[in-house]
């Protein structure tokens, strides 16, 4: 329920903003039960589409992209959106994340990072398509190397192994 309120609230704000420019620009053709109506119709759609996508779709693709994850690089899972993939002397911690929001600009929901320790990869510096950018991951240095979403497992494997070899 608390998800659903807060989904609820930023979709009243988005769609009162919306209604606001509407207003000013000359172009609400309704009246003040009209607005509110529509304010409060689009803000519950809202709220249940995105915490429908919260607490039901985002933990099942997380789980599934792990085990892909588990699968693909035969790394092990430590919790249910970090594993760890250990390739000859590196390991290499891979971090499943998601970011939900409602904005045009939002880009990728999901996001699949991967990190090293910096003690593991001093002076070595990275061809691209890899970085080396510092990071702080869990509380320890890392770099982190790569990222991608769940369409581009395959292709960070492939890029990852011949650049670390």
């Amino acid at each position: 329920m608390k998800t659903f309120l807060k989904w609820t609230a930023k979709g009243a704000v988005f769609i009162g903003i919306i209604l606001l420019v509407l207003y000013f620009i000359g172009e609400v053709k309704t009246g003040l039960p009209g607005t509110l109506l529509i304010l409060v119709i689009g803000s519950v759609l809202l709220g249940a589409l995105f915490s429908f996508a919260e607490l039901i779709l985002i933990p099942y693709r997380r789980k599934r992209l792990l085990q892909k994850i588990v699968r693909l690089f035969k790394a092990k899972p430590l919790t249910d959106s970090l594993a760890k993939w250990e390739f000859g002397r590196y390991e290499i911690y891979i971090d499943i994340s998601f970011d939900l929001k409602i904005t045009e600009q939002a880009g990728n929901v999901e996001l699949i990072s991967f990190y090293i320790p910096a003690h593991q990869l001093r002076a070595y510096q990275l061809a691209m398509p890899l970085s080396q950018k510092e990071a702080e991951f869990r509380g320890m240095k890392t770099y982190r190397i790569y990222q991608t979403n769940g369409m581009g497992l395959k292709l960070a494997k492939g890029r990852i192994s011949k650049q670390l070899i």
